[in-house]
C-alpha cells in the first residue's frame, strides 16, 4: 500500500510538472527558448532524421582504450564522490516534501527509496538522449545504448546516496572536519596502491602507436584489472552489440545498486533535520538564480559577509558608487575553488608549451586556442557575469525610489562588470604574448605594443557587450529576468537567443570603431619596414580611436537606456 502511495505521488508531481511546462508555451517567453533549446539538440546532436553516420575505423582501432578509459572513469566519479560525500546533502528533498514525508508514517529506508524513484523522470530523459545520439552511429544499438545510459546513471546515483549518507551517519555520531573524509581517502589509496604496480613512465607523443598498450597495460593487468573489471562491464553497456554483452554489464548495474540500496538503507542515517535546512538553503538559492542567474546564487551561498578591500569615496559621482557596488558583487560571487583549477590549467598549459620542441606548432596552437577564448569570453562574459541590472529586476520599485538618475545607474552596473571581463580579455592577450616562442616578426617591443593596444581596445568592448544585455534588461524586462520554473532546455533556449542578439548588435556597433581601428593598425603594418617606431604608434592608436569610439556609443546607449529606465513601471511589466 505504502509502495503503491509512493509510486502515485511521483507520478503525479512528474505529470503536474510536464503539464506545467507545457501550459505555459502558450506565452512567447517560453515558447522561443524551447524552440531554440529544442533546434539546438536537433541540429548539433543529430536527432533521428539528420542521417546516419557511417563507422569511423580509427575510433574502432582504439575501441578497447576507450572503454578501459569509460572504466577508469566512472571509478574516478565512485571514488570522487565518497571523497566529496561530506560536502554534499545527506538527502536532498524539496522543503514541500521533507514536510509531507518526514511526518508520514514512513520508514527511512522507503523515503530513501521514494528519493530514488524521484530521479527517475530525469535518469529517463538522459536515457532517451543517450538513444536518439545513438542512431547517428551504425555501430550503435540505440536500445542498449539507453537502457545501458540508464543503468549506469542510477549506480552513479545511488552510490552518491550511500556517500552522502554514511558521511551522514558519521556526523551524527561526532565525527566532524578532516575525520569525514578519511573513509573516502583510504578508498583513494587503495585504488592507487591496485595501480601503483602497473605504473611505467608513459611513451612521448612521437611513440603515439605505444599510449593504447601503455594505457592496457596499466587499467588490465594486475589487481587493476580484477578492480576496474565491474566498471569495464558498466561503461561497455551502452556500445554494446549484442544481448550476452549487454547482460554481463546489466548484471553487474542490478548487483551494485542492490549493493548501494542495502549499505543505505541499512545504515538508518537520521537525515530529517538535516534534510530541511539543506532543503531551505536551496530554495533560497534557486530563488536567486531565478532573479539573477548563477552569480546571484553564489551570492546567495555566502554565509559570512567580509569587508571589501575595495574603497569608496566619502564623495563623488554617484555612478562610482554604482560602480563600486557592482564590483562588489562581482568580486564576492567569484568562488576560489574555480581561480585554483584554473590556475592550474594554466601552469600545466605553460609547461606544455615550453617543454616542446616544435615551437611552430605551439605557436599556432596558442594563437588559435587564445583568440577562441577571447571572442567565448566577449561572447559568453554577460552571461557568466549577471551581478548587474538583471539581478536587481525584482527590486526594480526600490531601484527607481533612489535620487540616481538612470543612466548613472546603468552606467556603474555596465562598468563594473566591463571592468572584470576587460581585465581577463587583456590578461588573455598578454598569457599569449608570453608563450608564443617565435621571435622572428615579433620582438619584444611589437608585444607590449599588441597588449597596450589590446588594453585600450578590448575593455571597451567588454563594456559594449554590457550595455546591450543592461539595455535588452530595461527594454525587456519580463523577457531578460529567469523566468520561474526555467531550466533544461527553455533556459538554454533563452540564452542561446540572447547570444545571438548580442553578438548582432556587438557587429553592427562596432562596425564604425572596428573600421576606424583596422585602417590605422593596417597601416602601422603597412610602415614597419621603413619605421618600427611610426608603426608601433599607428597600430597603438588604432586601438585607442577604436576604444574611445567604442565608449562614445556606449554612452549613447546608456542615455538611451537610462531614459527608458526612468519611465519604466514596474507594475505593468509582469515580472
Amino acid at each position: 500500500m505504502t509502495r503503491s502511495a509512493l509510486l502515485y505521488l511521483v507520478a503525479r508531481t512528474t505529470f503536474n510538472s510536464v503539464k506545467h511546462r507545457l501550459a505555459r508555451l502558450k506565452q512567447p517567453r517560453y515558447l522561443l527558448p524551447t524552440l531554440a533549446g529544442l533546434a539546438y539538440f536537433w541540429f548539433v546532436f543529430g536527432m533521428p532524421g539528420l542521417g546516419r553516420g557511417a563507422r569511423a575505423p580509427e575510433v574502432a582501432d582504439f575501441a578497447p582504450t576507450i572503454r578501459a578509459l569509460a572504466g577508469a572513469g566512472l571509478l574516478f566519479f565512485t571514488v570522487t564522490g565518497w571523497i566529496l560525500a561530506p560536502n554534499h546533502a545527506t538527502l536532498m528533498m524539496s522543503e514541500a516534501e521533507v514536510m509531507q514525508l518526514c511526518t508520514a508514517p514512513l520508514s527511512r529506508a522507503q523515503i530513501i527509496r521514494y528519493r530514488w524513484l524521484r530521479a527517475q523522470p530525469a535518469t529517463l530523459f538522459m536515457a532517451l538522449v543517450a538513444g536518439a545520439l545513438a542512431l547517428k552511429r551504425e555501430e550503435l544499438n540505440a536500445i542498449f545504448a539507453a537502457l545501458g545510459t540508464w543503468l549506469i546513471v542510477n549506480v552513479m546515483f545511488l552510490n552518491g546516496i550511500a556517500a552522502a549518507l554514511f558521511a551522514g551517519k558519521l556526523k551524527s555520531l561526532g565525527v566532524r572536519g578532516l575525520s569525514l573524509r578519511i573513509p573516502g581517502i583510504m578508498l583513494a589509496l587503495a585504488v592507487a596502491a591496485a595501480f601503483a604496480p602497473n605504473f611505467t613512465p608513459p611513451p612521448s607523443l612521437r611513440q603515439f602507436r605505444e599510449i593504447p598498450d601503455w594505457l592496457s597495460h596499466l587499467f588490465n593487468d594486475g589487481l587493476a584489472g580484477a578492480m576496474l573489471w565491474p566498471l569495464r562491464q558498466l561503461a561497455q553497456m551502452p556500445a554494446a552489440t549484442d544481448w550476452p554483452g549487454f547482460a554481463m554489464g546489466a548484471g553487474v548495474a542490478l548487483a551494485m545498486m542492490l549493493g548501494f540500496d542495502q549499505f543505505a538503507t541499512r545504515l538508518n542515517t537520521p537525515f530529517e533535520e538535516s534534510a530541511l535546512e539543506l532543503a531551505q538553503n536551496a530554495g533560497r538559492r534557486l530563488e536567486a538564480f531565478r532573479r539573477g542567474g548563477m552569480s546571484s546564487m553564489k551570492l546567495a551561498q555566502i554565509q559570512t559577509v567580509k569587508p571589501s578591500r575595495l574603497r569608496l569615496a566619502e564623495q563623488g559621482p554617484v555612478w562610482r558608487a554604482m560602480l563600486w557596488k557592482a564590483l562588489v558583487g562581482q568580486t564576492r560571487g567569484v568562488s576560489a575553488r574555480l581561480i585554483f583549477p584554473l590556475l592550474g590549467l594554466a601552469i600545466l598549459f605553460g609547461v606544455i608549451v615550453f617543454s616542446s620542441d616544435r615551437p611552430e606548432i605551439v605557436d599556432v596552437m596558442v594563437i588559435s586556442t587564445f583568440s577562441v577564448l577571447t571572442i567565448m569570453l566577449v561572447i559568453a562574459g554577460p552571461q557568466m557575469l549577471r551581478n548587474d541590472l538583471r539581478s536587481e529586476l525584482h527590486r526594480l520599485d526600490y531601484l527607481k525610489s533612489l535620487p540616481v538618475r538612470g543612466r548613472d545607474i546603468l552606467r556603474g552596473e555596465v562598468y563594473g562588470s566591463a571592468l572584470l571581463v576587460g581585465a581577463a580579455l587583456v590578461g588573455i592577450v598578454t598569457a599569449a604574448m608570453l608563450l608564443i616562442r617565435t621571435t622572428e616578426g615579433l620582438h619584444a617591443p611589437w608585444r607590449v605594443t599588441i597588449i597596450a593596444t589590446s588594453a585600450s581596445f578590448l575593455p571597451p568592448v567588454a563594456a559594449m557587450s554590457f550595455a546591450i544585455e543592461n539595455g535588452a534588461a530595461v527594454l525587456m524586462p519580463s523577457w531578460v529576468a529567469q523566468a520561474p520554473g526555467s531550466g533544461g532546455v527553455e533556459l538554454m533556449g533563452r540564452n542561446m537567443l540572447m547570444a545571438f542578439l548580442r553578438l548582432i548588435m556587438l557587429s553592427l556597433l562596432l562596425a564604425v570603431p572596428g573600421s576606424a581601428a583596422a585602417v590605422l593598425m593596417a597601416a602601422g603594418v603597412l610602415v614597419a619596414p621603413s619605421g618600427l617606431a611610426t608603426a608601433m604608434a599607428l597600430v597603438f592608436a588604432g586601438g585607442v580611436v577604436g576604444g574611445l569610439l567604442t565608449l562614445l556609443e556606449v554612452e549613447v546607449l546608456l542615455r538611451f537606456f537610462g531614459r527608458r529606465f526612468e519611465t519604466l513601471d514596474p507594475s505593468l511589466e509582469n515580472m
